[in-house]
């Protein structure tokens, strides 16, 4: 019997889930042109290639390109964010959160469903209840 360590084994299937994940994402925005349209034109707007749209982490170019994208298909499609985050490999959250803050970024109406994730209307509701964060008063 081989001996393997725990982290390599934690680490393969990792990268089985990711597979995983990227092999569905790729099918639905194959199978969405709405989507994949707004993927290729971001793409060559921000120089950031579909594999890096999928991938679980980037430089901050490709999540500035990600927050985009997410806003677009929020505001462009009828998709539910929970669509669209398959479509990205990633949670529903994520979507919420990224179009929130491409559009707090660029000065734009936070899209439906998102208005939850905005990060100042956090700070509000903390700030009425009488509590602080990072040590705000």
């Amino acid at each position: 019997m081989v001996n393997v360590p725990i982290a390599a084994l934690a680490s393969l299937n990792k990268m089985r889930k990711a597979r995983t994940l990227n092999g569905v994402a790729n099918a639905i925005l194959d199978s969405d042109p709405e989507l994949n349209a707004i993927v290729i034109s971001l793409g060559e707007k921000h120089g950031v290639g579909r594999a890096e749209f999928l991938a679980p982490r980037g430089r901050t170019k490709v999540a500035a390109a990600r927050h985009e994208l997410c806003y677009r298909a929020l505001t462009e499609t009828s998709h539910s964010a929970v669509m669209i985050a398959k479509a990205l490999a990633r949670g529903h959250t994520a979507v919420l959160y990224g179009a929130a803050m491409h559009a707090k970024r660029n000065n734009l109406a936070v899209p439906r469903m998102a208005e939850n994730m905005s990060a100042d209307r956090q700070l509000a509701r903390l700030k009425s209840k009488g509590e602080s964060i990072h040590g705000e008063a």
